[in-house]
């Protein structure tokens, strides 16, 4: 996998602790459970929006270019579903912003 930007400190973590594969099944986690509550606009999708930003919060953009493009469109058409819980939109918006960033 072709992964964009690390954390500084992740090289180092590497010696000690194998986390690349972690890392891998985490990401798959947060893509099912993330699309499972778009799919369904529900309380059920805060949860993996909160996870997704631990994600990003731990492991940077330890992710290929076409996972960083398919949470951007995902992320961004979730913003726009109508009669959305405002919370959500917060939520999406504030990860959103932490992919973007």
């Amino acid at each position: 996998m072709n992964i964009q930007k690390q954390k500084i400190c992740l090289p180092f973590l590497k010696k000690i602790l194998p986390f690349e594969d972690d890392a891998a099944d985490y990401l798959n986690h947060i893509k099912i459970g993330l699309t499972r509550g778009i799919l369904l606009s529900d309380e059920y999708s805060i949860t993996w929006l909160k996870e997704f930003q631990k994600y990003l919060l731990l492991y940077g953009l330890h992710f290929s270019k076409d996972d960083h493009i398919y949470f951007i469109n995902l992320l961004y058409d979730f913003c726009f579903i109508e009669s959305l819980d405002l919370r959500i939109v917060i939520e999406t918006a504030k990860t959103l912003a932490l992919i973007l960033w």
